[in-house]
């Protein structure tokens, strides 16, 4: 779109990258602009038949709400318990693949809520690391360095304290 925009007002490179970083801006404000993170397939009884279906979930997606909006989509081809179980599913999923999701407000950049996702696979610092960068490149905003370690010491903190919950 920024493309289409940039050649149709003459703008040179640097002109149709701006435009693209405010347009993504924009989407981010409006909660249009959320990441995919990863399909789960799903049953659905019609009629007499089951269908596949698969779930879109997306970084910032709550397994209850999530559940909850399919239930009402497809009303009677799934029951209750059904729900629940996808609910379940879904959590499941969201256990396997990171350690911890923590919700970063960026609503002073005009980009709402980013989360921090914690890989099984890396460290806090890694992940930092990495949400910095994906951040910059892709809403043109740079973390300072006390934001940075800001966000490690809570997501640091978060790991503890489930830690300490386990435990109990």
């Amino acid at each position: 779109m920024a493309k289409g925009f940039g050649v149709t007002h003459k703008l040179d490179a640097k002109g149709i990258e701006t435009v693209a970083l405010y347009l993504k801006r924009v989407a981010a404000s409006r909660g249009l602009n959320r990441r995919v993170w990863f399909h789960l397939p799903f049953y659905v009884t019609v009629g007499d038949t089951q269908k596949l279906m698969n779930l879109t979930v997306y970084e910032n997606s709550d397994p209850k709400v999530l559940a909850e909006e399919i239930g009402k989509q497809y009303g009677a081809a799934i029951p209750e318990k059904n729900v629940e179980k996808l609910q379940g599913a879904i959590a499941m999923e969201i256990m396997a693949r990171v350690q911890i999701r923590v919700p970063v407000d960026l609503s002073a950049q005009g980009v709402g809520t980013r989360m921090l996702l914690v890989p099984k696979t890396s460290t806090v610092d890694e992940a930092v690391s990495k949400f910095s960068k994906d951040l910059e490149s892709t809403e043109g905003i740079s973390l300072k360095p006390e934001a940075s370690a800001a966000l490690i010491k809570k997501a640091t903190e978060q790991l503890a304290a489930m830690a300490a919950k386990r435990e109990l």
